[in-house]
């Protein structure tokens, strides 16, 4: 199983005084890389007979996927109010041959419309609009797998799951859809339509070295699309240098090698329909190179170790920082090695493998003969889980974590979640004894947790590993917690079997300060939104019953759908700390509210994403909004067919809005296409209220309203500039970061743009040519009903240079961040900076590779070079600040940096002074790691700098000029606390001051 992880961490500053911080985890785990890296968009040499179609859900049971919207209590309302026609609901019986599927089908047919029978499909299906667990996200516990073949007429048919996202993808090699396809199975009978199938296209050539001459053993990469770097295929060059990538459709793809012995190169090659490109010549060079041992605790030289360097590339404005399997060495018998293909003074390399903790080691100089890597032997810890009064737990889930460190990726979606992901650290299950063995256990302070259906979660901190040693007699204690015994019948009494019961969190009163959301996706852009995890779930059996256990002490809702059922209203309970309760979930039949979607003309609007959101309330504390993402500000979506329709349902009978929906583009950060949070913008003037009563469906038509057409040209000194990328934003909206606002294109022939389908208002117009790190803005409003709005934009630009030293010993300063910053840009006293990342990890099936990306972006930076030299190309005329940081140093701005079209503002030379650091832990009043922000300031000074937001309590503030400063935290999350008590510490330059804080 394929197992990748990216989360998107966004800091900014907003509109608002206060400063918004918002943190989006996007977690792709498990089954939902397998749709991304395996689906019909999957690249595979030439060479390599069969097809991408693995089931990674072999084994698992068909189960009825219900969309689950459960909601608050409804309102009921007379239809002369809204002025719709009910009809009442056709009884349903419930039968094992339609409850919860779907019949789709369709028809393939080749390029010119020609049927094509005898051909192989594969239709993989996951819940993706159901609230769930976060455990069967990350489990695979929640995919299906079917395989179909067409008939001769072309035609297939298959049941699905329904209420499901699909993929339909081609097992046959040689043949690609021509779009990517992608469903959702929403009605009892779907029908696709047409599909074409087409021959695949294909990329070959040979990689030369600068002499000409061939070069075998270099990783040649293929991405298109997708989320980053997820979507590609990787193939080795042969011992003639050459190389060949298939199953390819039309469009830009990138390729990027990946070498031990050569620096990285990258190029791009826009493909169309199945052509075939076979005399690409890629060009590698070689780079520096370091040598060196890695050794054990004992001083032992360990083969089979995996040493490679972090790259640090710059596409686009981002700064990408990586490890890759593909770009290490093996050490020897005697544990040595040699890795080429280096650039720059340091490099930073890591070292991993099998019974060995990973290492890393900074400032490496390359050159070196003698880098010495020391990576510990694992140790394991054997214990048991009991209760409290002694019982064994069998079948609960027992992980081992690092203590006291900085949270990476992984460790903040646990602790957001309260949840130890699959895949990122030893885990065990208890045996019918209670015993479990966490083998592979790095040496240090680790906490043992320990997670199941029958108990509280329990952990506990402290225990100490050392190298190569068994820990043994950890005893955990487990409290069982309360038990919830829940009954689920219909309005006359009569039990329903099947329903599944949810019990949640009560959200807490969201303040301003800090937020946060957590997505979940499968890289399409049908992301699901979640703001916590379930408490416990379970299915009713025959008499209408489950029983929960393992549920915390508090106030919690309680739910319950079906497929055949409107889902339960939230019953709000106060949990007793222990013992049992006993609850009754009344589900009413079946509400539906049936959405057509026409043009102006009248005629039917296909293809179009329609959203429904509850009427009113107060949506951001409600336990629909907090679990599933489904309320009045974020609503669900669903796509009009080819009659224009769509059904939604089964819901509560209430007041909704039903509205129309732009629908989600991928935008193009650093090259490569990813979508992001809240991009489905609601097009205001379609929505419409709609009310529908118990066990009834309601019409409502939505007619979509005159859109502009936003149109221009881009004009440089030269003429119009192609390839220029354009980014279109609401103003109201526009947070200032490149990249992650509003919808993105390129201009074509002409240097002409074209946004289709722009509503009424204020925008802000952000464009620049591919490489340019400063982006040019125009401000343009858009008449409301206008079909055809023009507005052309001029690029002028110059360029700025700047060598930045050190001041001590006037060396060149690498790696220093330079900005540009506009008036408004400049960050006051106590705002965050803007910054974005995003962090993929990767591993393949056998779970041997460690490959990490880290990408980030969002701001108007460059990094200087090895000499200490930073240039900005391409910088819109006007007049900026400069400012200058890196770690070791004080932070420098220059203000009146004037730019001038067509020439160079050299701003000189610029001195960094030294600086320290001041670093710490922040603890509740518990004494437990809490997540906080960081906030210092000069002794006697009035405002209070925001230094960053920690999520497991350790912090490092770099960049500190000396002088005496206070140091406080303040809790932030749901509710924001009151800020510690502040502690004074004196910085020196070149060291590090310690100041641990409490909060409340």
């Amino acid at each position: 199983m394929s197992v990748a992880l990216w989360s998107l961490i966004t800091t900014r500053t907003p509109m608002k005084p206060q400063a918004l911080i918002v943190l989006l985890l996007a977690a792709v785990l498990g089954v939902f890389a397998y749709f991304v890296l395996l689906g019909d968009d999957e690249i595979a040499p030439v060479s390599v007979p069969g097809g991408p179609a693995q089931s990674a859900s072999e084994g698992v049971a068909d189960q009825a996927s219900v969309e689950s919207v459960g909601g608050l209590d409804h309102q009921q309302a007379s239809a002369s109010e809204v002025g719709l026609t009910r009809t009442a609901v056709k009884d349903v019986a419930v039968t094992s041959e339609s409850a919860g599927f779907c019949q789709l089908h369709g028809r393939i047919v080749d390029g010119t419309g020609v049927p094509r029978g005898g051909l192989a499909l594969s239709i993989d299906t996951w819940g993706m609009d159901q609230a769930f667990e976060i455990e069967a996200v990350f489990s695979g516990q929640n995919v299906a797998h079917e395989e179909v073949t067409t008939a001769t007429d072309g035609t297939f048919r298959v049941r699905v799951q329904a209420n499901r996202q699909g993929s339909i993808s081609l097992p046959d090699v040689d043949l690609v859809f021509r779009e990517r396809l992608r469903f959702t199975a929403t009605a009892a009978e779907q029908d696709l339509g047409d599909l074409v199938v087409i021959g695949a296209a294909r990329l070959a050539g040979v990689v030369q070295d600068q002499d000409g001459k061939p070069v075998s053993g270099v990783v040649v990469a293929a991405a298109l699309g997708a989320v980053g770097f997820d979507n590609q295929s990787n193939v080795t060059s042969g011992e003639d240098g050459t190389f060949s990538v298939g199953k390819l459709r039309a469009g830009n793809w990138h390729l990027t090698t990946k070498s031990s012995e050569h620096l990285p190169t990258s190029s791009k090659v826009e493909l169309v329909d199945e052509q075939q490109v076979t005399d690409l010549v890629v060009v590698v060079h070689p780079g520096y190179e370091i040598a060196g041992r890695v050794i054990d605790d004992r001083g032992v030289g360990v083969a089979g170790m995996k040493v490679a360097s972090q790259r640090v590339l710059s596409l686009d404005g981002v700064d990408i920082q990586r490890y890759t399997d593909d770009e290490a060495v093996i050490t020897d018998e005697l544990g040595n090695f040699r890795l080429a293909g280096l650039e720059g003074r340091t490099v930073k390399i890591r070292a991993s493998g099998p019974g060995h903790a990973m290492v890393i080691k900074s400032n490496v100089k390359t050159g070196s003969n003698n880098v010495e890597l020391r990576v510990d032997r694992l140790g394991s810890i054997h214990g048991v889980l009991v209760t409290m009064d002694g019982a064994p737990i069998v079948g609960s889930r027992v992980t081992a974590r690092p203590q006291h460190r900085t949270a990476g990726p992984v460790e903040m979606a646990e602790g957001l979640l309260d949840f130890d992901v699959p895949g990122s650290g030893p885990s065990a299950e208890t045996d019918e004894e209670g015993k479990f063995v966490l083998d592979s256990v790095k040496p240090g302070l680790v906490k043992v947790n320990a997670r199941g259906k029958t108990h509280r979660a329990v952990s506990q901190p402290g225990v100490q590993v050392r190298a190569a040693q068994a820990v043994r007699g950890i005893r955990l204690l487990a409290d069982v917690g309360a038990v919830a015994r829940v009954k689920v019948v219909d309005v006359d009494g009569k039990a329903i079997t099947g329903a599944k019961v949810l019990i949640s969190p009560v959200p807490k009163p969201v303040t301003s300060g800090f937020n946060m959301s957590i997505v979940t996706g499968n890289g399409d852009g049908n992301d699901v939104y979640v703001g916590g995890r379930a408490l416990g779930s379970g299915v009713t059996d025959e008499d209408g019953v489950v029983t929960i256990m393992g549920l915390p002490g508090g106030e919690a809702f309680f739910r319950a759908t079906h497929a055949n059922y409107a889902p339960s209203a939230d019953l709000r309970v106060a949990m007793p700390a222990s013992g049992s309760i006993d609850r009754e979930l009344v589900m009413s039949p079946p509400s539906y509210i049936e959405v057509t979607v026409t043009n102006a003309d009248g005629s039917a609007c296909v293809g179009t994403d329609v959203s429904l959101a509850e009427s009113g309330g107060d949506s951001e504390n409600s336990p629909l909004e907090f679990m599933s993402g489904i309320g009045s500000s974020s609503g669900r979506t669903k796509t009009t067919d080819a009659e224009g329709k769509v059904r939604f349902g089964p819901v509560p009978a209430g007041a909704y809005v039903a509205s129309l929906l732009r629908g989600k583009k991928a935008r193009d950060v650093g090259g490569m296409a990813m979508f992001a949070v809240d991009q489905n913008e609601k097009i205001e003037s379609s929505a419409k209220p709609v009310v529908v009563g118990v066990g009834e469906t309601n019409a409502v038509l939505l007619t979509m309203p005159i859109l502009a057409h936003l149109t221009g040209v881009v004009m440089g000194s030269d003429g119009p500039v192609v390839g220029c990328g354009v980014e279109l934003t609401r103003a109201a909206d526009d947070t200032g970061i490149p990249g992650l606002g509003g919808r993105q294109q390129r201009t074509k022939e002409g240097g002409r743009f074209s946004f289709e389908g722009v509503e009424g208002g204020d925008y802000v117009l952000r464009y620049g040519k591919a490489d340019q790190i400063v982006k040019s803005q125009h401000e343009v409003t858009v008449p409301s009903n206008t079909a055809i709005v023009q507005q052309n934009l001029t690029l002028r630009t110059g360029t700025v240079r700047v060598l930045v030293l050190s001041k001590d010993d006037a060396e060149p300063v690498e790696r220093a961040e330079v900005r540009l910053m506009r008036g408004s840009d400049v960050s006051k006293p106590g705002e965050p900076q803007i910054r974005s990342q995003v962090v993929m990890v990767g591993a393949t099936r056998d779970g041997a590779s460690e490959d990490v990306s880290m990408m980030t972006f969002g701001q108007d930076r460059v990094l200087t070079d090895e000499d200490g030299m930073a240039e900005f190309k391409d910088v819109p005329v006007g007049d900026y600040t400069l400012k200058v940081e890196s770690r070791k140093y004080t932070p420098f701005e220059k203000a009146g940096v004037s730019v001038v079209e067509l020439q160079l503002t050299d701003c000189g030379t610029i001195e960094l002074a030294g600086a320290g650091q001041i670093r710490g832990v922040v603890k509740n009043e518990a004494g437990t790691p809490t997540m906080a922000m960081i906030e210092y300031r000069l002794l006697g000074s009035a405002a209070w700098v925001h230094g960053e937001v920690v999520l497991r309590g350790a912090y490092r503030l770099t960049g500190v000029a000396p002088g005496s400063y206070e140091v406080r935290a303040r809790r932030v999350g749901a509710v924001t606390g009151e800020p510690s008590e502040p502690q004074v510490v004196e910085v020196e330059v070149g060291k590090t001051e310690v100041a641990n804080l409490t909060v409340k």
